[in-house]
């Protein structure tokens, strides 16, 4: 049960075998609430059954995470769960062209040279993102996380009395939310070309920012291919603070202000000036980067996370990067179950984006 398996971009810990197709739940813990979107499958989709969102009061995850899962009936005994954060990265490798077993093995002798932590305190993985390719190199997805911090999320859960088939980091979730729903349904400026990993002309680049409350996630995908992860420790929490300090109010009430900001939406935002700024300087850096790296301009940056609902963001995100910049609902590629208010639900849309992706695993 030390093993990690990769399975649908999965960087998995598996700790039972694999079951029938049932409902299944994403559990997303996060530093300031919990987020739950259980799904079903339905026809070559998924259906929300039901979904929920609890904050962390005082510290007391394990109480979020509870009363999060006893709203479900029946309730939820393996939810699939995920962390992010110091201590777990993503790289992006060309290898000679070897067999997925032969590669496990070669990254396992050489990940010291990928990851800066000692092979005896993480877990790791790795994905061919282009089996199919007669190239003689390969594209490597690898992800590694702290021994630590696994063993803490599990701790956690199991704690609560729950069984937990596997962890997985954040940003692979929203990969594999990617990879699940209808391509159609992703929104881009034109049709791309068939997945085979051939970076042309003809390709798209699309970022997608995943805003927390301390850190973001940034994620650019060629035709919809992973190619590109950094975190970036900049959140919500910044913007939080630059109200709180601007306008001389406590970080409560900034908080308050920037979820409803309705007359005030104007100052709220020159007092995040500073924090906009900073995530600029931090997505330009990035941007160039990959640009230089693939020769692939990117088309357009996606939001999500809970800070992807601060009003008036993608607008000045867009003034300064010039890229067009919106917020994406991935829940409109799924059918709702007919008890869940679809309003209610679509409101909180941009917060469910992991737990979207961690539910559509089998």
């Amino acid at each position: 049960m030390k093993n990690l398996v990769t399975k649908y971009f999965d960087f998995v810990r598996k700790i039972v075998p694999e079951r029938e197709i049932s409902p299944q739940v994403g559990l997303d813990i996060g530093r300031t609430s919990c987020k739950m979107i259980q799904l079903k499958p339905k026809g070559e989709g998924f259906e929300i059954t039901d979904w929920g969102i609890e904050p962390i009061v005082g510290g007391q995850v394990g109480k979020a995470v509870s009363a999060l899962l006893s709203k479900l009936s029946p309730p939820a005994l393996s939810p699939n769960v995920a962390l992010s954060g110091k201590g777990s990265l993503i790289r992006y490798i060309d290898l000679p062209r070897m067999n997925a077993q032969d590669a496990k093995k070669s990254f396992n002798l050489e990940a010291d040279k990928y990851f800066p932590f000692p092979i005896n305190q993480i877990y790791l993985d790795c994905f061919i993102l282009n089996p199919e390719s007669k190239t003689e190199k390969m594209s490597v997805l690898a992800a590694a996380a702290k021994k630590e911090l696994v063993d803490e999320r599990m701790e956690l859960i199991r704690g609560l009395g729950l069984q937990l088939d596997f962890v997985t980091l954040d940003s692979v979730a929203l990969m594999n939310m990617l990879q699940q729903i209808d391509r159609g349904k992703i929104p881009t400026e034109k049709s791309a070309p068939d997945r085979e990993l051939v970076e042309g002309p003809e390709s798209i680049g699309i970022a997608i920012l995943d805003i927390g409350a301390a850190v973001s996630n940034l994620m650019i995908t060629i035709d919809l291919l992973p190619r590109f992860n950094r975190d970036i420790f900049i959140g919500g929490q910044e913007f939080t603070k630059s109200i709180a300090s601007t306008m001389g109010v406590g970080l409560e009430e900034a908080e308050k202000l920037k979820q409803e900001p309705e007359e005030k939406q104007a100052e709220i935002m020159a007092a995040c000036d500073s924090a906009v700024l900073n995530l600029v300087s931090e997505l330009r850096l990035s941007f160039d980067y990959f640009v230089t790296e693939h020769n692939i301009s990117i088309e357009k940056l996606l939001l999500v996370g809970g800070g992807a609902q601060v009003e008036g963001l993608p607008e000045i995100l867009k003034g300064y990067l010039e890229l067009p910049v919106m917020v994406w609902n991935p829940l409109e590629a799924l059918d709702v179950n007919e008890k869940i208010s679809k309003e209610e639900l679509y409101q909180h849309a941009p917060l469910l984006g992991v737990a979207l992706g961690l539910a559509m695993y089998p």
